[in-house]
């Protein structure tokens, strides 16, 4: 398995983390240069992609593209599997027993998120394929956002670049993959439960310290007044899907 980490040149406090983070558990891994607001037009016609009608932030088109960079480079270097991380995470304790090799990876499996973001996730529990006693797999069905943890097969990179290729008006990485994709029946995506890694501001909600400058501008929707049928699709929503946990985390 090869793993990249996402991170700026000039990170060193979140640098070092991650160093530490991976060397507790003997997880051999790389720093992948994040592309910044500077060399975005140059980054975007390198990777051939269109960012001229997108409403993202400099600072979350440079997300985007460095996401898609590591992709590039996976199918370059014809990588058989990636982990592909950003430089916020935390790692939960027994992480490295699907971080250092891709041998418990189901056949035809491409892509599986190992990241619990902050919210409930929609699947097919009663599918679930068990890794072990404690870990399994379940396909999503539904938006799952975040992308600070996730590992793709070479073939998966390939047909995410050529998703990603063909939109006009380009959006975030994670709502790319993580929802317009699953929705629309592009991909299949799996989610580990319970996950390995977290960023910093779900892991330690109150108390972060390393808050990522991928997304320092990055804007969020305006909440609108939502219809009593959308309340009613909101609340059946949940009662299909379940909170993603925490493998047992480190300090």
């Amino acid at each position: 398995m090869k793993c990249f980490v996402i991170s700026l040149k000039t990170a060193t406090k979140r640098q070092a983390h991650i160093n530490q983070a991976f060397l507790d558990q003997g997880i051999p891994f790389e720093f992948f240069d994040a592309t910044t607001p500077a060399t975005n037009e140059a980054e975007a016609l390198r990777l051939n992609l269109a960012i001229e009608n997108t409403l993202l932030s400099q600072s979350e088109i440079s997300c985007l593209l460095s996401h898609i960079a590591v992709l590039q480079e996976i199918i370059d270097s014809s990588i058989p599997y990636a982990a592909i991380f950003e430089d916020d995470i935390h790692l939960g304790k027994g992480a490295n027993r699907f971080l250092c090799d891709d041998n418990w990876i189901p056949s035809a499996m491409g892509m599986i998120k190992i990241e619990r973001f902050n919210h409930i996730a929609r699947g097919q529990f009663r599918s679930a394929i068990k890794l072990d006693s404690t870990t399994e797999l379940f396909k999503l069905k539904g938006r799952h956002l975040g992308a600070a943890g996730y590992i793709v097969s070479l073939s998966m990179a390939k047909q995410l670049m050529s998703e990603v290729l063909q939109y006009e008006s380009i959006g975030a990485i994670d709502k790319i993959i993580f929802e317009d994709l699953i929705i629309n029946k592009k991909v299949d995506v799996f989610q580990m439960q319970p996950a390995i890694c977290s960023q910093d501001n779900i892991f330690n909600a109150h108390n972060t310290t390393l808050h990522s400058s991928l997304n320092a501008d990055r804007v969020l929707p305006k909440k609108q007044k939502i219809s009593l049928f959308k309340k009613c699709k909101r609340e059946f929503d949940r009662a299909i899907s379940r909170r993603i946990d925490f493998m047992s985390f480190q300090g």
